[in-house]
């Protein structure tokens, strides 16, 4: 009996475990021991028919699920995606479903730890087959497990291999994301050092996507929260200001230093790939500059004099004088006005003309006579009379003795 002959003899087992016959009243399915029969069916052409196998593998897994044992479900589909990435069935993606298939599993399971890695290894299988969006997300969704379990010093590692795999698609949006993960992760776990190398690679892939601006920003908030160190400080302030300055051998200078060799090897290699644009071409300022258009110079056509009043304009001719209407015969032309003669003794409209002044009243005029003075009555008051000893001058009166005064103290009644 050949191999695969005897597999489909396990399989035929399997499958009447789990169907129901004809006559079976009393009948009840039993996935267990139809998934222990496909796994045995699977595992003998596992080597010969990594095709045949996968199969048994994926219906020992659905049979698992039915018997309610997420984990040894989980481990079938595990097998069938390593199957898949065999030569013989070569189908990554294929594999990468399956792997997330068995990290469903797992967490079902309450192992997190084995379904963080069934995801690694699907977007592995993911890349592999040209899926870079599903592998991106198998990566977020593994860093995810190991930070909702609080494990951010093994979620550190899996954030390292997946900036490693952006960095060398050039996915520097999702450096930059993982990037911040790793941040977030080192500020909880209190590693100063690591979360200053951390800072610092962000700034690096900032100013090499030309965000000088956001890298500066960085930069002043890390300064703030004391999130560089010594070393790292002054590295990221001399790439900003080489950036800034637009000096090559500046920026020469602070790439070849000896702490940007203490980075993660993704990083090292974008720092030695970034390039100026000019003064102000990294931080705030101008881009590099565009591309000729052709037959256009703008800069090299000179502006035309400043036309002067009066001068008359190159190619504009001014506008013609009206002629004087000529004559016409048997028609002659109003005379002029003459002015009029003046008038003896009236003046013309725009002299001023004095109004007479008016007659004086009898018994009235501006200096009348004064009044009589009436006896007994009017002038100034009379002066009152003097009292003697009293006045301006008058002698003062004698103070008053004062009063003896016992040597007790007591007054005198």
């Amino acid at each position: 009996m050949s191999r695969v002959a005897e597999s489909e003899a396990h399989r035929h087992a399997a499958l009447k475990a789990i169907t129901k016959p004809r006559f079976g009243f009393f009948w009840k399915p039993d996935p267990e021991t139809a998934a222990q029969e496909f796994e045995r069916a699977a595992t003998i052409v596992k080597t010969e028919r990594p095709d045949l196998a996968m199969t048994s593998f994926l219906d020992s897994a659905e049979c698992w699920i039915k018997a309610d044992s997420t984990y040894m479900a989980a481990k079938a589909f595990e097998t069938a995606a390593q199957l898949a990435t065999t030569p013989a069935v070569n189908d990554p993606a294929r594999a990468a479903t399956l792997y997330h298939r068995a990290s469903e599993c797992f967490v079902l399971n309450g192992t997190p730890d084995r379904a963080a890695e069934a995801l690694e290894k699907a977007a592995k299988a993911a890349d592999a087959a040209g899926q870079v969006p599903q592998a991106l997300a198998h990566w977020d969704e593994c860093i995810t497990l190991y930070q909702d379990e609080e494990r951010y010093r093994i979620a550190v590692d899996a954030i390292k291999r997946a900036v490693a795999f952006a960095a060398s698609r050039n996915l520097m949006d999702s450096v930059i994301h993982f990037l911040d993960l790793q941040r977030n992760a080192y500020t909880i776990i209190t590693n100063a050092n690591g979360l200053s190398k951390t800072v610092l690679s962000l700034i690096i892939v900032h100013l090499a996507i030309s965000d000088g601006v956001r890298a500066s920003q960085l930069f002043e908030q890390a300064a703030s929260d004391n999130q560089l160190a010594r070393d790292e400080l002054h590295l990221a302030s001399s790439l900003l200001e080489a950036m800034d300055r637009g000096d090559p051998d500046a920026l020469q200078a602070a790439t070849s230093a000896q702490l940007i060799t203490f980075l993660d090897a993704p990083i090292v290699r974008i720092a030695r790939k970034l390039e100026t644009h000019g003064p102000m071409g990294g931080i705030g300022g101008s881009a590099p500059p565009p591309p000729a258009v052709p037959g256009f110079v703008p800069a090299a056509v000179p502006l035309p004099p400043t036309p002067v009043a009066g001068a008359p304009i190159p190619g504009f001719a001014p506008t013609p004088t009206v002629p004087a209407p000529a004559p016409i015969p048997g028609f002659a032309p109003p005379p002029p006005v003459v002015a009029a003669a003046p008038i003896p003794g009236f003046a013309g409209a725009g002299a001023p003309v004095a109004p007479p002044a008016p007659a004086p009243i009898p018994g009235f005029g501006p200096a009348a006579t004064p009044a009589p003075a009436i006896p007994g009555f009017g002038g100034p008051p009379a002066a009152a009379p003097a009292v003697p000893g009293f006045g301006p001058g008058a002698p003062l009166p004698p103070p008053v003795p004062a009063r003896p005064v016992e040597e007790d103290g007591d007054d005198f009644l």
